[in-house]
């Protein structure tokens, strides 16, 4: 698997050609190696393409390998969901199992 030093920041990725993209996109996703979809390119150009997007890279990776709340969620609570901060409202359903 390719792998970019970028300052203290190792980014491991994997390509994934698709020739009905125009453009190259990056994916960020926890517990996996960052994902490069887009036309065929050779690993040079895919080296390039991903440093040129380091810094999101890293940003994004830091963001989604945060830690995991493991305090009760309980009414009024704030849960993390896609960047914005939400209060809960805890509720009891008798009917779920």
């Amino acid at each position: 698997m390719p792998r970019l030093q970028y300052g203290s920041t190792v980014i491991h990725w994997r390509f994934r050609p698709d020739e009905e993209l125009k453009r190259h996109y990056v994916t960020v996703e926890r517990g996996q190696p960052v994902l490069l979809r887009g036309p065929r390119v050779d690993a040079q150009v895919q080296e390039a393409l991903v440093r040129q997007r380091a810094r999101w890279i890293r940003e994004k990776l830091a963001l989604v390998n945060q830690a995991i709340a493991s305090d009760m969620v309980v009414t009024g609570s704030r849960l993390k969901y896609a960047g914005r901060s939400y209060f809960t409202e805890v509720g009891h359903v008798p009917t779920l199992a």
